[in-house]
């Protein structure tokens, strides 16, 4: 496909035709027939595409309603033009008519220049004839440029049509911009005109205007702009800047009386102050020569005055705002001092985490900053004691939280023998474990560096071990007293089955089987323990034995010696009762002797109890 050749008069795109439509059409010379060239993609098509139909009949309706308009221009410059015709006929001699020999020569010299130099003289050629209009057909154009010699400047039919083509759209443009022109210089008049009548006010209505005594309809410029409606609308467009005009004059004016009555109203001899009233001022402003020369309206130093309290107001709101920044940033350092009280006596541990305020606030009224914060500001005295509280809480929390973590990792058991070296020693391994692991800086790698040492072991930490240490020797104590409880309901039990000399040859399983059903032997914790109370028990018993032995010994001999002395003389005694009476005797004897029996388990059984 070849660029060159004929183009048809809508290939000729301008500017607005490339944004409106990137496709042109072309025509092949090898062909004949048209195709079509994207500007944007740079493709090339056989077929119409749909934007460049849509573009070419939306072209088409302006070309025709654009055509109606300049028919009736055609045919005045077609009249104007024959007219001039037939004058110049009759008045031009026939020794100015070239001859045939001149045509020829000047038709000759476009053979010499280039197709450029040729399109642009044809061009000029169109351009010299004012009957040519943008909506004129092709035939008809020839008519008129016939029988120039320029009309021969190009030798096909098809470069004339080509160059008629590109020069309709430029003599469309020119047209347009003439009429742009001509349409702006005659509306830049009309405003002038406007601005010249100094009868028109910002009350003046358009009805008005246009009567005679205003002096516009009779004018040039007037009848210069045809719209009617856009004369209507430059009307109304004037009337708003001339409104906003005297409106921002008026407003300069307000402003430049404006400080001098605020400082009139700033005066001492005044007094205004925050509780005065208008209506009670006003008598005196009004009064003032000085004031009312300057022409402000009433209303406006009325709104003046209210200004100038609304500006006392906000230095009122000022200096209350900066005396309560005074006041809190003397608040916020007792508070300061206060807490570092508080951080104190926790360190001294006259603070504990249990402890409220109700309880602690006698123990603050010999600390100065509390009582003058506590005069103040009633409340943040006990809002600093409670953040410290809470602070401390969450940090214990946190570090209780730490250590069970460490304890669990390293499997340490409480002990009653345990002590702090012994504690810290065994988490010790695990502690620089977790210190080597977390390379960051923060609250937790410190707890652990604490531990290191019993001189730097977090309070938590100590308090934590001190606890559960007094704990644990709590709970041996309670299992010894237990323990020792029921080795002493044993033993009391065995007592009862087992106090004379001949029950030392008794054996465990003998024993076993006479108080496996007593409960003081079912709460022992295994057979083992309670074999083992019983022979301590048979031990004993066999030493207290002895013992008894060794006391009744004398006294056997004592008594064997008295029964030896008294025997000779009780013997007539003797022989001198009777059988019932000595059975008698024996009975009383064995009676006495039971009881005395039954009485010694009683006590036995009491002591158990």
């Amino acid at each position: 496909m070849a660029h060159e050749g004929y183009v048809s008069p809508l290939e000729m795109k301008t500017r607005t035709h490339e944004q409106e439509c990137p496709w042109t059409e072309y025509m092949d010379d090898a062909t004949g027939k048209p195709y079509y060239y994207n500007s944007e993609t740079k493709a090339c098509v056989w077929d119409e595409p749909p934007e460049f139909c849509e573009f070419k009949a939306r072209k088409n309706e302006e070309i025709k309603h654009e055509q109606v308009k300049q028919q009736e221009t055609t045919q005045e410059n077609k009249q104007e033009s024959n007219e001039l015709m037939e004058v110049e006929m009759e008045t031009t001699p026939l020794n100015d008519t070239k001859t045939d020999d001149d045509e020829e020569e000047d038709i000759s010299k476009y053979a010499t220049m280039s197709k450029p130099d040729r399109i642009a003289a044809f061009k000029n050629l169109l351009k010299s004839i004012p009957e040519i209009t943008p909506k004129m057909k092709w035939n008809e154009a020839v008519r008129l440029i016939e029988d120039e010699p320029a009309f021969y400047a190009l030798a096909t039919i098809g470069e004339k049509k080509q160059a008629y083509a590109e020069y309709l759209p430029q003599l469309a443009k020119e047209i347009e911009i003439n009429r742009r022109k001509k349409q702006k210089l005659a509306r830049e008049n009309f405003v002038k005109l406007l601005a010249s009548c100094t009868k028109i006010t910002v009350s003046t209505r358009w009805h008005e205007a246009i009567q005679p005594e205003f002096g516009l309809v009779n004018d040039e410029r007037f009848k210069a702009l045809e719209d009617q409606d856009e004369k209507r609308d430059l009307f109304a467009s004037f009337i708003d800047d001339l409104v906003r005009t005297e409106r921002e004059f008026a407003r300069k004016k307000r402003d430049q009386h404006r400080q001098t009555i605020l400082d009139y109203y700033a005066l001492p001899e005044l007094g205004i102050t925050l509780e005065t009233r208008w209506t009670t001022l006003r008598e005196v402003v009004f009064g003032n020569e000085k004031i009312m020369a300057l022409g402000v309206p009433k209303r406006d130093l009325e709104d003046f005055f209210f200004e100038y309290l609304d500006k006392l107001k906000k230095q009122a709101q000022e200096a209350q705002r900066l005396a309560r920044i005074k006041a809190r940033e003397a608040e916020d350092a007792l508070a300061a001092t206060f807490k570092t009280f508080l951080q104190g006596e926790i360190d001294a541990n006259r603070l504990t985490p249990d402890m409220r305020w109700r309880d602690c606030i006698d123990t603050f009224e010999s600390n100065a900053a509390f009582v003058q914060l506590r005069n103040s500001n009633t409340v943040l005295a006990r809002d600093v004691f409670e953040e410290v509280m809470d602070r401390w809480y969450t940090q214990l929390r946190d570090e209780k939280h730490w250590l069970l973590s460490l304890i669990e990792k390293n499997g340490f058991i409480m002990k009653h023998t345990t002590t702090m070296p012994d504690f810290l020693e065994q988490l010790r391994h695990t502690v620089e474990s977790l210190i080597a692991d977390d390379t960051k800086s923060s609250k937790k790698s410190e707890f652990y560096a604490g531990l290191r040492s019993v001189e730097t072991v977090p309070p938590s930490v100590r308090t934590w071990f001190e606890q559960n240490h007094r704990n644990e020797v709590e709970r041996i104590e309670r299992i010894e007293a237990a323990r020792k409880k029921k080795l002493e309901a044993f033993h009391d039990m065995l007592t009862e089955y087992y106090y004379r000399s001949d029950h030392l040859d008794v054996t465990w399983e003998t024993a076993r089987r006479d108080i496996e059903r007593r409960s003081s032997y079912r709460a022992m914790e295994s057979e083992s323990v309670a074999k083992e109370a019983f022979h301590a028990y048979m031990d004993k018993l066999k030493e207290k034995m002895n013992q008894v032995l060794k006391t009744r010994k004398p006294d056997d001999e004592r008594k064997s010696r008295s029964r030896k002395r008294s025997a000779g003389s009780s013997s007539d005694s003797e022989s001198s009762r009777s059988p019932s009476s000595s059975r008698k005797h024996k009975k009383k004897h064995k009676k006495k002797k039971s009881s005395k029996k039954h009485k010694k388990r009683s006590r036995s059984r009491s002591s158990q109890s």
